[in-house]
C-alpha cells in the first residue's frame, strides 16, 4: 500500500510504500502513480502549494551572464570595462578576481558595485539573481 506521510499542516513531505494497511491520521493511503510531494492535504483532496518567493543569495558565474545577457544586454566585455575602468590597481585586481569566482553572492559589495555601475538598481539585481537561479 502506497501513503503520503503529511505534517499536522496537511503538508506531503514523504511517500511510502508499505507492506500493510496503516491508520493514523498522518499517514493518507494513496493510489498508484499520484504524485503529492509537496502538496497539502485539505481532508478530501490534494492542493497545490504555491511556492513562497525565494530571493536566491548565491548564483553561478555561468548562470549570472546568461541573465545579465538574456535579461539586460549586458555582455560578460560589459563588466569587463567596467573593471578595467577601477583606478586602484589592488581594487581592481580584487575586483577582477570576484567576477571570475565561480559563485557570485548578492551581498557581496562588489557585486552591488557592478550593478550601480551597469545602471541596476538593487532591487532589479535581486530580480536578476533569482532569474539566473532558475538557470
Amino acid at each position: 500500500m502506497r501513503y503520503a506521510q503529511i505534517d499536522e499542516s496537511g503538508f506531503c513531505f514523504a511517500v511510502s510504500q508499505l507492506a500493510g494497511p496503516v491508520e493514523s491520521p498522518s499517514m493518507i493511503e494513496m493510489g498508484a502513480g499520484v504524485d503529492v510531494l509537496g502538496k497539502r492535504w485539505d481532508g478530501a483532496a490534494w492542493l497545490d502549494v504555491p511556492a513562497a518567493p525565494v530571493n536566491a543569495h548565491q548564483i553561478t558565474r555561468r548562470q549570472g551572464l546568461i541573465a545579465l545577457y538574456t535579461e539586460q544586454g549586458i555582455k560578460e566585455q560589459d563588466v569587463q570595462a567596467v573593471i578595467d575602468a577601477i583606478e586602484d590597481p589592488s581594487q581592481r585586481y580584487i575586483a577582477q578576481i570576484e567576477f571570475a569566482n565561480q559563485y557570485w553572492e548578492i551581498d557581496n559589495p562588489l557585486i552591488a558595485s557592478f550593478g550601480a555601475a551597469l545602471q541596476i538598481a538593487p532591487e532589479r539585481l535581486q530580480e536578476l539573481f533569482n532569474i539566473a537561479a532558475t538557470l
